[in-house]
């Protein structure tokens, strides 16, 4: 069992060292220098969109094995961020953290992006984490921009409302026609995640629509 358990260890570490090599690799060469030197001097470890995706698994809060910090500005993360996110941005870190971290072990694994491989507002996030005692910090330096090419993003109520107020959206509810029957938003679709083949025409014909 113990032989087992040491194998599994090892292979673990390979798959994340070949990933950090992936990831890394791309970061050299997409970068912008001022970022570079700012993961490079303080040897952070850069992380990939894979990676990203497997840490926050199912996409919620209560599922995701990793806690995602954006360290962009509040109304950039409340547009569109990766879903499970929490908003921290660089500029009111001493005023917010306390309460964004609150009960957050310092063992926690993290991981901070913003704009892409030449926003310098993650891995300067990342270095105040550190000084504030976190000790597994990591940087997903292609931020939103990679994100989004391969992902879907989350929105803020805020912003949600906004758009329903304005008419300037179509509201999908994923859930059960059951549930959908029983109540939803104004005016939304029905399409059921497991029954999508079934219910696709309830969509607009227009994909580009919003």
């Amino acid at each position: 069992m113990k032989i087992l358990k040491i194998v599994l260890s090892v292979l673990l570490i390979g798959l994340f060292a070949n990933a950090s090599a992936d990831a890394l690799s791309d970061f050299n060469a997409k970068a912008s220098a001022k970022v570079k030197k700012i993961v490079n001097d303080n040897k952070l470890v850069v992380v990939d969109f894979d990676y990203v995706n497997k840490a926050i698994g199912k996409g919620t809060r209560k599922t995701a094995k990793a806690l995602v910090l954006d360290a962009r500005p509040m109304k950039k993360y409340q547009i569109s961020h990766i879903p499970s996110s929490r908003a921290l941005p660089d500029t009111k870190f001493k005023k917010m953290y306390k309460d964004v971290l609150k009960g957050v072990p310092k063992d926690k694994e993290i991981i901070t992006f913003c704009g892409g491989f030449k926003c310098a507002k993650s891995p300067k996030l990342s270095l105040m984490l550190m000084k504030e005692g976190y000790t597994d910090v990591k940087v997903y330096a292609a931020g939103m921009p990679d994100w989004k090419k391969q992902s879907y993003g989350e929105m803020h109520i805020k912003i949600a409302k906004a758009m329903f107020d304005k008419n300037s959206a179509t509201f999908v509810d994923a859930r059960p026609n059951m549930k959908f029957k029983k109540g939803t938003i104004t005016g939304a679709v029905n399409v059921p995640d497991n029954k999508f083949d079934k219910f696709k025409t309830n969509l607009p014909t227009d994909k580009k629509k919003a």
